[in-house]
């Protein structure tokens, strides 16, 4: 149990940067069907192929979502996508239990060769410190607590969001800066047309990062 957060992972040890931490197959996959209906039956249906056990890994996921869809609710509140926006997301029985933070100490990546999630230290992680993952798109906070808040369920009040509204403001620049960044980087047509300003650009967002 973490405090004010229920669930979560803490690092019984220290890890070291770039380590990786877990490497988790999914429960199952599931994809976002609409009405919820639907996609209450369609887990239904996954969870008669899974074991006792792996039933019970499911049902003891947390659930943001409570109402008469509760595996749909369970699904939207802990689902990863299976790579970059991928319209699949997988249910794992450990790594659903890592929480979020907006300055997080570990990054979660799928593996589509082992069909795999891993997650991966970004930075030391002392022992006794909860080990986190971002689920939020980047951005300042207005926008990043609106998404978490209608994706998961919950508001954000991490170290970051918790900071006094003069610092939270300096965070929002420099977080609006390497996303406009970001995005100018992963311009193919920029890339090929001016190399030379996206090089640029890359010393820009490595200098935001120190």
């Amino acid at each position: 149990e973490v405090p004010g957060k229920g669930k979560g992972l803490v690092a019984r040890f220290s890890i070291f940067k770039g380590t990786r931490i877990l490497c988790e197959q999914p429960l199952f996959t599931s994809p976002q069907l609409s009405p919820i209906s639907l996609l209450e039956g369609t887990i239904a249906t996954k969870l008669k192929t899974l074991s006792k056990t792996q039933q019970r890994q499911f049902l003891l996921l947390h659930n943001n979502f409570p109402g008469k869809h509760p595996f749909s609710g369970i699904v939207k509140t802990n689902a990863l996508p299976c790579g970059p926006d991928s319209p699949i997301g997988g249910i794992y029985p450990t790594i659903c239990l890592i929480n979020h933070s907006c300055l997080p100490n570990a990054h979660n990546s799928w593996n589509p060769d082992s069909k795999c999630e891993t997650i991966h230290a970004i930075r030391d992680i002392p022992a006794g410190e909860e080990i986190t993952i971002s689920y939020d798109k980047g951005g300042p906070s207005t926008s990043r607590r609106a998404h978490l808040r209608d994706a998961f369920g919950f508001d954000c009040a991490c170290g970051v969001c918790s900071l006094s509204l003069p610092e939270l403001q300096i965070s929002d620049t420099h977080r609006v800066q390497i996303q406009h960044l970001d995005n100018a980087i992963g311009d193919p047509d920029r890339v090929f047309g001016k190399p030379d300003a996206c090089l640029a650009d890359c010393r820009s967002l490595l200098q935001l990062f120190e």
